[in-house]
């Protein structure tokens, strides 16, 4: 029930409610109608796609460092369109995404790839051009085996989303970092992937549980990088120019001024003036890269660096899966574990997303009930590959990851990589000799 106090507001506000209903309803209502027009688009577009899950197997034998798969990456992004009003707001036209899986099925490492049956061969091309040896085939849903009312008496589920503790810009440490020495990519054996220790966990899990890490990407555009940009600008010192309106800037410019300050204006905007001008903060801008410490001024190199990539907004989940009897937390534990390895302390660093737990807040008397909710919700949206974008009780957190930190994040294993948990290419495939007859 509503407490007395607020109430008592209610009644006190409502005569001036009535009384102007006139100016605030309407916007407030056709805030909500467009709100819902875009909400409908959106999931009209996406009930129409046809989705296939795809398995890949690599040949035990493979020395293929992760730039392979960020070359992936940045073949997928030819999914970015720009779109027109009309495309956007009538035809309901989106961007498409795609959804990549390292999955551990009872110590079994499997990697699959939920895209769109129109980027099938798009998909399949970029692989074969980076793995000729490997194998793509269509795969059933791991999550079949499952009952659908998780969690229940004999099944319980745990998952998270994880976010960036810093903006965009900010890097997490990348595979680049990881190789210990400058040699041959050949020599496998002396490198580290840092994909070795999460499939060290995942190899660990008991025969009747799942771990599955999502990794939902959908191309971007340039947008993201103005938010490095001015980051750096404000670490170097550099001037940085206000974004205002086109309203802004045309009621700026019909202001009245006297003769005196336009003669002034005038002689500033002299071309030699402008020079001195230009000289003047150049010369400002390098000293103040002088002064900047050896650790910040590598956080600048990182970020200029990670906006020169293409970009992809990127939600990253967790989701376990186990017998009720044998639920083990430390296997969320371990996962955190694994993904501090990517973490730096001047650059970006992980985080548990707590508006996309399975739990409830100590406070909440219904916490129980809650908890049971969020995981049915949450297993809904692993199996069906989405972000939790239009809903309330759990919330998405989307961050941009550019392709060398996504083929950080996922990447398909070498060597390094034990073999006896990854599902493989047992031979090498060739083709038949061009002479054979008939």
């Amino acid at each position: 029930m509503p407490s007395t106090d607020f109430l008592d507001v209610i009644k006190a506000f409502w005569p001036y409610m009535v009384l102007t209903w006139w100016f605030w309803l309407p916007p407030v209502l056709c805030y909500g109608a467009w709100e819902s027009w875009k909400y409908y688009l959106k999931k009209r577009y996406f009930a129409g796609l046809s989705w296939v899950l795809l398995e890949v197997r690599i040949p035990k034998m493979i020395a293929k460092p992760p730039q392979a798969m960020e070359q992936i990456f940045a073949g997928l992004h030819a999914g970015f369109r720009h779109f027109d009003f009309e495309e956007k707001y009538w035809l309901g036209l989106q961007t498409d995404f795609f959804c990549f899986e390292i999955v551990s099925v009872g110590g079994r490492l499997h990697f699959y790839a939920y895209v769109p049956t129109q980027y099938r061969n798009l998909f399949e091309s970029l692989v074969y051009s980076q793995y000729p040896e490997s194998e793509i085939k269509e795969s059933e849903d791991y999550l079949a085996r499952v009952p659908d009312d998780i969690p229940n008496e004999t099944w319980n589920l745990y998952g998270s989303e994880f976010a960036l503790a810093k903006p965009d810009p900010y890097p997490i440490r990348t595979y680049k970092e990881f190789v210990i020495e400058d040699i041959s990519s050949k020599e496998e054996m002396r490198k580290v992937d840092p994909l070795s220790a999460l499939a060290e966990v995942l190899a660990k899990i008991k025969p009747n549980e799942i771990v599955s890490i999502q990794l939902l990407i959908r191309p971007v555009g340039d947008d993201w990088k103005k938010e490095g940009e001015r980051l750096v600008a404000k670490m170097i010192g550099k001037e940085i120019p206000n974004e205002t309106s086109g309203l802004a800037k045309f009621l700026s410019g019909v202001q009245f001024k006297n003769p005196l300050e336009s003669f002034g204006e005038a002689v500033s905007a002299h071309p030699y003036r402008e020079l001195e001008v230009g000289k003047e903060k150049s010369r400002r801008e390098g000293t103040l890269m002088q002064h900047l410490s050896p650790g910040e001024k590598d956080v600048v190199t990182a970020i200029g660096r990670n906006i020169t990539k293409l970009g992809f907004e990127t939600v990253l989940r967790f989701a376990y899966i186990g017998r009720t009897d044998e639920f083990d937390m430390m296997n969320f534990a371990a996962m955190n574990g694994v993904l501090r390895q990517f973490n730096t302390q001047d650059l970006n660093s992980f985080k548990v997303q707590t508006k996309a737990l399975t739990t409830g807040k100590w406070y909440n008397p219904w916490r129980a009930r809650v908890k049971v909710k969020r995981k049915r919700i949450f297993f809904r949206y692993v199996r069906g590959r989405k972000p939790f974008s239009d809903i309330r009780l759990l919330r998405s957190k989307p961050f941009v990851f550019n392709i060398e930190e996504l083929a950080t994040i996922y990447h398909f294993p070498g060597e390094t990589v034990g073999a006896f948990t990854t599902q493989r290419v047992e031979a090498k495939r060739g083709e038949p000799p061009a002479d054979l007859p008939m």
